[in-house]
Parts: structure tokens; C-alpha cells; sequence
């Protein structure tokens, strides 16, 4: 500009001042082009997941006192849906949900750990990668460590927890500040085109640890204080883009994966139960360009994000997706799908002999299948405190009708998009999940002579207190626990698991195979239960019997179809199912190299190297061996 009004001063004959009206012209008009350029740039794309967090306890959903200023000035010019369901109470499924636009029973993740999102699906940040967008990530939690498949379609994927890591419940976690200087440091070097940020923060998680101010201010509700604490790393990003002037362009989605019981219905945490303590989750969503608030009352999904920031991002948005594009509500109008009908799952139950819990939930009823089934008004009974299931039965019988064709097509469409679903051993563990007969083409069933989940909870909460006071080490009282469950109940296989890990943490692996023993001949199908008995056993040199659960615990991964001594490439890809395939390999090696059967060594050690390859424990247990041919 200073330059422009010096030509002016020196415009003092009419040709200087045709040239400055020309000079003045042209720069309207680059100024409009650049403008139009400006107007039609897809939009920065910010997606932050808050872990654990309910929408109850944000300022925004009338929370008092709920210290979560950042979210709710960013709802006061944003879309604010009351009313979302996520499919699963657990971080890793629930995810997959989010990034893919697809429920469980599509994308084939049911639980953390032991699944891994297949490469076949397409995920958001896939999508965007392939129309020009940078694309980044940072998570809080080794729940959504790469292994899991989340990371497809990121040029960065940062799980990297070695840097400050703590340990919660078990679980490598880090805290949100660094995935908050995660996010500053890569946005001040993201240069000028259209960006994809992934933000995972794991703080509201159990346990409770709010660090700081935040610890005294929230003494008497730490659940609270950690959402405060998170709220406050999100602000950090949020003034980043402001300061980099990115913030009106940038299209901002804050949504979580799913709730906490917090003692409703007896569930302290969540992942067993699928009332909506657990399952009704915030989103809140900023478009680039408006501050306009809205509230919207509609029921939607955690199913809905993927299409709706495609559809935003002005992608055309594809077919087989169960999520449906939410910007038309957000414009004041209505959806294409008047009725929608929400699925939920929880599969955890399965682990302890109970029914599965599938649930199908509309706008105003929510209907849950277990051996006891429950029907719900969630409109005028949004604490799901009332049971209707013997006043509505014709509702009831349609629901479970329509719940049973919803996972029978889901399961056909899983199998022609070829995801980790179809193939036969699959089908089997559906089966024993409480999905399906022994195949997609068999009727749905479900197991009502199991126990009901609402039955084991109690129990589940004491086992619950045995794991903390073990991760405490205050191992006197984790057996005392222990031993007031089993004396009560019986025979409970998680006890036993739990009562081996701390035999072994202090050295008694006799005493640890004992427990252990006890509880594979529960729960004979816990692969996990098998590869630990089989390192306890190793310990004191009994190979061959630390060699047979090893095989048994490969067998129950890669299913009956499938022969551990003869793996095809598509056996192989048994790893998306469960991570823990590759350390079984390598500890059967490890056992059998102890043997003296070197051959054999080698060969469990190259499969697990070809599962793995970065496994640098195969790679060096592979060079060890002497005179390979």
C-alpha cells in the first residue's frame, strides 16, 4: 500500500493517472480471482476424538461447573448434536466406526487388541490423501497404536509412546499435552495445502489422574478434572490455528468415542453395558467460514463423522457406509432416511460366559438383546430406567426382527468387501459371539440359556478391584479379592489369570502355572492365556508343554481352516485378527530352538518376522541360528 499511494501522490500528469486507474484495476481484479481461488479451496479438516468423555459432562451439554471453556466457545458458533450414538462402548472399534463410516460387524473390529482394522477398508484419511490433503495424526493411547490399522491413509501417524509414557490400568498412555505439541508443531510447518489432522486425547480414561490445577480444582470428581485438563490441551490447538490465521477455514469436529458408566446401572467405567452412560457421546462441528450455533436434536451416529466431513470437504461421498452425511440437518433440513435405526454392540460379556449385547435404537426406542432383552423409551426415559419390554411386544419383536436382518445383511456385505469377517473361522467366532450360525448364509441366532450380562456385573466389578490393587502391587489385598470371588462364585477364569500374573511377577512361576492351568481349563479360547502359560512353563524348561499351548494358542487365531505348520498368504493375514500371532511364533521358536530343533526354530521365527517385519526380536533370534541352510 505504500507503494500504491506514492504512484498516486506522484500522478500529476493525465498518463500517470491512466496508468494508476489501469495499476488500480487490475489489482480489483487479482484481488477478486484470488478471493474466488480462496472461496472454492477445500477446507482444513481438524477431527479431535476426547476419549471416555460423555457429552453430559461438557459445559456445552449443560454441565455445571464443568470447566470446559474452549469446547463450549467453540459450540457457541457450531452445529451441537444432542443426541449421538456411538456402536460400541471401546476405544478401538468405536474408532474404526468413526474413521470408516461403518458399524462392527462391516469393518470386523470388536474389541481392542485382538483385531485389526483389514486393509481393505477405506478410511476418512484415505479418502482425503487421495484428493490432495496432507494428513497427520497423533493418539494417546497404545489402544490405537498403528498395529491396529488405524494409521492407513496418514502421512504421519504418531503413536509413539516412549517419550513420557505412563501406565494406566495396564495400558501405555501419554498425556494430552503431547499430542497437543504434536499438533502446534507439525500445523506451524504444514505449508499451504489442505490439511487432514487426526487428534486422539486419552486423558478422561481411567484412572483418573488430572495433573495440576486441575487435580485440586476437581478433587471431588476427577473424571471431571481430566475432561477440564483435556479441554485445555484442545484450547492449545484451537489458539494455534487462530495465531496461524487457519481457524475460519478450518472445518473442526470434537466427538468421542464413547461414555463412562460412572455407577449407572451398577457400571463403573464402561465396555460391558450399552445404556447411554456409555454410548451417547458429544459432536460438535464447525464449518469454515459461519459462526452460527445450532442445536440439533435429532438422534445421528458416531457412524455419521466420515461422510459428513467428506460430504463437507466436497467429496462426493460413497456407497457402503451405514452413516449418512449430516450437513442437510445442519442446513435446517431433513435427511433422505426419515426412520434411522442405530446398531450397538458389546461383545465383552463373551469373554465371561455371558450373552453378547446387541442393541438397535431409534429416535424415541432403543431395544437391547441379551438373555433378559430390554425395550426402552429413550425419549421420555433417557435414563433407561424403565423396562417395556412386556407392555410393547409387537415393538419388541419387530425390532429384534429388524436387528436380525441388519446383522445378517451386514455380515453378507463384510464378506463381498472381503474385510476380516468372512472367511469360515470367522464366522464360527461370530457365531460363538452371539452373531450368527455357522456361516452368513445360517439364520441369526442368539444364546439365551448363557448367563445375562446384567447377572456377572457385580462380579465383573470385583474382579475389576482385583486388577487395580495388582497394578497397585498391593498384591495382599488383590488375593484377598480374589479369594472372596472364587469362594463366592466358583470357578471365575479371570481370577485365575490375575492370581497367575502376580505369582509370576514375584517370582513364583510354579504357583503361576498352577493358576493359569486353572484358567485355560475354564476358558479353554483365550490365545492370550495360552501364550502366557507357555512362557511360564518355558521357564522352567518344560518346552514340550510350553510348545503345545503355543500351537494351541496359533490355532485359535488362525482358526480350524488353517494349519500352523502350513501357512498360506492368507493365513497370514489372520495378524489383522489378533497382534498377538507374531509373539506366539516367536516364543514357539524361542522354545524350540531350546529343544535343540533349529530347523523348526527358524521357521517359526521367519513367520513371525513375516508377520512382523519390524520385529527386531525375530529378525536377531533369526540370525542366532547356527548353520541355517
Amino acid at each position: 500500500m505504500k507503494g500504491f499511494r506514492a504512484n498516486m501522490i506522484l500522478a500529476c500528469t493525465r498518463p500517470r493517472v491512466l496508468l494508476v486507474s489501469i495499476i488500480v484495476i487490475v489489482s480489483i481484479a487479482v484481488s477478486a480471482f484470488q478471493g474466488c481461488r480462496k472461496s472454492t479451496r477445500k477446507p482444513n479438516i481438524l477431527l479431535i476424538s476426547l476419549d471416555t468423555c460423555r457429552a453430559d459432562y461438557l459445559g456445552c451439554y449443560g454441565k455445571r461447573g464443568a470447566g470446559t471453556r474452549h469446547l463450549d466457545a467453540l459450540a457457541s458458533h457450531s452445529c451441537l448434536f444432542t443426541n449421538v450414538v456411538s456402536p460400541v462402548p471401546m476405544t478401538l472399534p468405536a474408532h474404526c466406526s468413526m474413521l470408516t463410516g461403518t458399524v462392527p460387524p462391516v469393518h470386523g473390529v470388536h474389541d481392542n487388541f485382538h483385531y485389526r482394522l483389514g486393509d481393505s477398508m477405506t478410511t476418512l484419511a484415505e479418502r482425503l490423501r487421495l484428493s490432495g490433503y496432507k494428513t497427520a495424526a497423533a493418539v494417546g493411547s497404545v489402544v490405537m497404536d498403528d498395529r491396529y490399522g488405524l494409521a492407513q491413509g496418514f502421512d504421519i501417524y504418531d503413536d509413539d509412546m516412549d517419550a513420557d509414557m505412563k501406565i494406566a490400568g495396564g495400558h501405555a498412555e501419554r498425556r494430552g499435552q503431547e499430542v497437543t505439541d504434536f499438533a502446534v508443531a507439525w500445523l506451524e510447518n504444514t505449508g499451504d495445502e489442505p490439511f487432514f489432522l487426526f487428534l486422539h486425547y486419552y486423558d478422561p480414561h481411567f484412572p483418573y489422574r488430572p495433573p495440576g490445577q486441575f487435580a485440586s480444582i476437581f478433587a471431588a470428581d476427577p473424571y471431571a478434572g481430566e475432561i477440564a485438563y483435556t479441554d485445555n490441551c484442545v484450547g492449545g490447538v484451537i489458539e494455534t490455528l487462530k495465531r496461524l490465521g487457519l481457524y475460519d477455514s478450518t472445518l473442526i469436529v470434537v466427538t468421542s468415542d464413547h461414555g463412562e458408566g460412572r455407577g449407572e446401572h451398577g457400571e463403573r467405567l464402561h465396555g460391558f453395558y450399552l445404556y447411554h452412560s456409555t454410548t451417547k457421546v458429544p459432536l460438535i462441528i464447525k464449518r469454515p467460514g459461519t459462526r452460527q450455533a445450532k442445536r440439533i436434536e435429532r438422534t445421528v451416529g458416531l457412524i455419521d463423522v466420515t461422510p459428513t466431513i467428506v460430504a463437507l470437504a466436497g467429496l462426493p461421498v460413497p456407497d457402503g457406509m451405514q452413516g449418512v452425511d449430516l450437513s442437510p440437518l445442519m442446513d435446517g433440513k431433513s435427511l433422505d432416511t426419515p426412520k434411522r435405526y442405530f446398531y450397538g454392540e458389546s461383545l465383552t460379556p463373551t469373554k465371561y460366559g455371558c450373552t453378547s449385547l446387541l442393541a438397535l435404537q431409534t429416535d424415541k426406542w432403543k431395544y437391547i438383546q441379551s438373555a433378559r432383552p430390554e425395550l426402552y423409551d429413550v425419549e421420555n426415559d433417557p435414563a433407561e430406567l424403565n423396562n417395556l419390554l412386556e407392555r410393547e411386544p409387537q415393538r419388541v419383536r419387530t425390532m429384534r426382527n429388524r436387528l436380525k436382518d441388519s446383522v445378517y445383511g451386514w455380515l453378507s456385505q463384510a464378506q463381498e468387501a472381503d474385510t476380516v469377517v468372512p472367511d469360515r473361522s470367522m464366522i464360527e467366532k461370530m457365531k460363538s459371539l452371539g452373531y450368527a450360525g455357522g456361516s452368513v448364509s445360517t439364520a441369526f441366532e442368539f444364546d439365551t440359556n448363557a448367563l445375562d450380562p446384567k447377572d456377572f456385573l457385580p462380579i465383573l466389578e470385583k474382579i475389576e478391584a482385583v486388577k487395580r490393587n495388582k497394578n497397585a502391587k498391593n498384591y495382599v489385598k488383590a488375593r484377598e479379592l480374589a479369594g472372596a470371588i472364587l469362594a463366592e462364585h466358583g470357578d471365575v477364569a479371570d481370577v485365575y489369570s490375575l492370581l497367575g500374573q502376580m505369582a509370576f511377577f514375584e517370582n513364583k512361576i510354579e504357583e503361576a502355572i498352577q493358576h493359569y492351568t486353572e484358567a485355560v481349563r475354564i476358558r479353554p479360547d483365550a490365545p492370550d492365556w495360552h501364550i502366557d502359560l507357555g512362557l511360564f512353563l518355558a521357564r522352567v524348561r518344560r518346552f514340550d508343554e510350553a510348545i503345545a499351548h503355543y500351537r494351541t494358542a496359533i490355532g485359535l487365531i488362525l482358526g480350524p481352516d488353517n494349519s500352523p505348520d502350513e501357512l498360506t498368504p492368507d493365513a497370514l493375514d489372520a495378524n489383522r485378527r489378533s497382534p498377538l500371532l507374531p509373539q506366539a511364533y516367536l516364543n514357539l521358536g524361542y522354545a524350540l530352538k531350546s529343544l535343540g530343533r533349529l530347523l523348526d526354530a527358524a521357521s517359526a521365527f521367519e513367520v513371525a518376522l513375516r508377520l512382523e517385519p519390524d520385529n527386531e526380536s525375530a529378525r536377531k533370534a533369526l540370525q542366532n541360528i547356527p548353520h541355517r541352510p
